[in-house]
């Protein structure tokens, strides 16, 4: 209800009308209701588009686009008051607003290098055999994800590495699960020998909800790498329970993975150090 109109005019609700001295005609007029839209930029980056937007119930906002600062990557929008929780397309639309929304980017240091390949192997026995999928999963014993990224063109051994890993887990209620990452010198090409490659850097923990994005530290097994004359940093993704699951990639309905580098505040000092 929005007012009232006709014998009386006004916008309480209820309304109650005392000392009536005469026949009274008094009509109320409905409305469809409005929701604010807010949308902030993270730290190290900016956003273009309208950021405060009213929107009639079930309507949809204009798009609002993310612009990382230099040497930043955008890779996720969080959002409140939705369904939805998080999204990875860049510009934004929301749609079907029923409520007040809150958006919020976020930009994670480094920019990507290229990623040559990336595929889940299966094997029911252990790895005595392995099946090379169509798909990225990792799933209880059964389903591992292979990673290849192509550092050729990277030189220094002191760089900053961010390995970003978007996931759909397919069990977001608890127990919350965990998620292996194993890293390896690899060939740049999914094989089913890879089943066992890699040692394990990180174990994560605590992964709860549907759709999020998992990030980890990889400076040292790049930089490694990198003294080792490889020309590709791989990952193997692994559960890290007997039963967690998760989609990854197309399959999940989430971007692939992204090896994110940057040079290291140590090195910006010595070269500004030398021009001095």
């Amino acid at each position: 209800m929005t007012t009232w109109t006709g014998d009386y005019t006004g916008t309480e609700n209820p309304l109650t009308i005392t000392n009536v001295t005469a026949d009274m005609n008094i009509t109320a007029n409905f409305g469809i209701d409005s929701f604010t839209v807010t949308f902030e930029a993270g730290a190290n980056g900016s956003l273009t588009g309208t950021l405060v937007q009213v929107i009639p119930y079930g309507g949809a906002c204009s798009p609002v686009t993310a612009v990382p600062d230099a040497n930043y990557t955008f890779t996720e929008w969080h959002i409140q008051g939705h369904t939805i929780n998080i999204d990875f397309n860049n510009p934004i639309t929301v749609t079907n607003v029923r409520a007040d929304i809150s958006v919020q980017s976020e930009f994670v240091k480094g920019t990507p290098v290229p990623l040559d390949s990336v595929t889940g192997l299966r094997s029911t026995d252990g790895g005595a055999t392995v099946l090379l999928l169509t798909f990225s999963a990792v799933k209880k014993t059964e389903d591992r994800t292979i990673a290849h990224f192509d550092i050729s063109s990277l030189s220094g051994t002191n760089l900053n590495a961010t390995l970003v890993i978007p996931i759909q887990n397919i069990d977001p209620d608890d127990p919350t699960g965990t998620f292996d990452v194993y890293s390896f010198q690899g060939d740049g090409a999914v094989s089913i020998d890879e089943w066992n490659s890699g040692t394990l850097i990180h174990h994560l923990t605590g992964i709860s909800g549907s759709k999020q994005t998992l990030k980890c530290d990889v400076s040292t097994p790049l930089n490694n790498a990198i003294t080792s004359n490889a020309n590709h940093l791989s990952f193997n993704f692994r559960h890290g329970g007997a039963d967690d699951r998760y989609n990854l990639g197309s399959l999940g309905g989430v971007p692939n993975c992204m090896l994110l580098v940057s040079q290291s505040n140590r090195i910006r000092e010595d070269v500004q150090e030398n021009k001095k």
